[in-house]
């Protein structure tokens, strides 16, 4: 019952920060919280605010209807860009998209340009500089001048993307979770050996934020994320996963996981409520970007 009512108390916090749109919520009985436009579970019925996660879209990158690259395998990049760019349009930057009152099916066509200006094909996903970049250039080509867009993570950038943070802020993230801003996370799967107290990275995925919040557990304040996943395991219909962060003390990146730090202190284990890839051992918050119009 802790765990219930921990979760209430996280879905209050959103309703606090978010506050113009009303969503009756619904608790599912495997204690999975999900979101839908309708539909936000928890452990009994309350009523929600959370504008944010009813206007961002949570696209299937395997959606027949996008035709993307190798049935969408490797192109969660432009799809969490594009429920990024869907919600900005609502929030008062229109020419985002080609017309008002996008559906899934322009909003595929979305995340097609996108992949295209990204490079993603069948055996490559969009990095972090070719996202960043492709996000530059499209949304000026809509006429809107960007006041932020920058990467935090472990891979050099150029300086006009770089922040210079190499492990992700949580509270950086949350606090540009604004009407003006959109977040976008690259998890890092890694498999774990116990021996060597060391992670080994073998893919990544990129996800859209849509929520964030502390749950007091045992005399504690954990972190959670609340994500749009464009993966299948995900779901085909709209889901918001509810995802614990759990600060890393010790241990190692490997040496074949390639980027700049090896020590693995200060990054987030992404744990529960993430739907891990087959054939890892966890989720790693490998890196965020932040864009904010002007």
């Amino acid at each position: 019952m802790g765990f219930l009512r921990n979760s209430t108390r996280l879905l209050r916090s959103f309703a606090l920060a978010n506050s113009n749109v009303m969503i009756r919520a619904l608790f599912l009985s495997t204690f999975q919280l999900i979101a839908t436009e309708a539909a936000f579970a928890v452990v009994s019925e309350l009523e929600l605010k959370s504008e944010r996660v009813v206007l961002t879209p949570d696209l299937m990158q395997s959606d027949p209807r996008a035709a993307l690259p190798s049935a969408g395998s490797t192109s969660c990049g432009p799809v969490a860009a594009s429920n990024a760019l869907v919600y900005l349009a609502k929030k008062g930057y229109p020419k985002l998209l080609d017309r008002e009152g996008i559906d899934s099916k322009e909003q595929a066509k979305l995340a097609r340009r996108l992949a295209l200006m990204m490079g993603v094909n069948a055996k490559r996903g969009a990095s972090p500089s070719s996202l960043l970049k492709a996000l530059s250039r499209y949304i000026e080509s809509r006429g809107y001048p960007i006041e932020f867009l920058k990467y935090q993570g472990r891979e050099q950038l150029s300086p006009e993307f770089s922040s210079r943070i190499q492990k992700p802020d949580l509270q950086q993230i949350k606090d540009s979770l604004t009407e003006r801003s959109a977040v976008l996370l690259l998890i890092g799967w890694y498999r774990y050996s116990a021996k060597k107290d060391e992670y080994l990275s073998f893919a990544q995925h990129w996800v859209t934020v849509v929520g964030a919040g502390k749950i007091e557990e045992a005399g504690k304040r954990a972190e959670y994320l609340l994500i749009h996943d464009p993966a299948p395991r995900s779901g085909k219909l709209k889901n918001s996963d509810l995802v614990k962060c759990e600060l890393l003390e010790h241990g190692y990146f490997s040496r074949y996981s390639m980027r700049r730090s090896s020590d693995v202190n200060g990054f987030y284990k992404l744990s529960e409520g993430l739907k891990i890839k087959k054939g890892a051992d966890c989720g790693i918050l490998d890196a965020a970007v932040i864009m904010r119009l002007k």
